[in-house]
């Protein structure tokens, strides 16, 4: 008689949800919420078009571009929080991080706390 060596661990098993294009189920969440309508809501591009263009150069990276910037200050006035405190609610909070256009990866935070402040400057 043959016996059946595979077990539980050695069949590979379809997600129920997958991740395509980008587009995945938290994304879906986001966008059916209540944060998701109201970004959907807001004049994105024409409050893009008030800041001067972009500086490259020299230095590290910028976290955010100027629509993740306006995300921010939004938030910040919007839940009525230090800039701490929303920098915290930043690193651990998904929604919020779609609302600003920068999901962060598993293992990545924003440590630097004077973020917001260089955003307001």
């Amino acid at each position: 008689m043959l016996q059946n060596k595979n077990t539980m661990k050695d069949i590979y098993q379809l997600p129920l949800f997958k991740d395509f294009d980008g587009y995945s189920p938290k994304y879906h969440f986001f966008k059916n919420s209540f944060f998701g309508k109201i970004h959907d809501s807001l004049p994105w591009d024409d409050l893009v078009a008030c800041l001067p263009e972009e500086r490259s150069g020299r230095g590290a990276p910028c976290w955010f571009g100027a629509k993740g910037m306006f995300a921010l200050m939004f938030l910040k006035t919007y839940l009525n929080i230090s800039d701490r405190q929303l920098l915290e609610r930043y690193n651990t909070d998904w929604a919020l991080q779609y609302f600003c256009g920068k999901v962060l990866a598993e293992n990545e935070q924003i440590k630097d706390m004077t973020i917001m402040t260089r955003i307001r400057a």
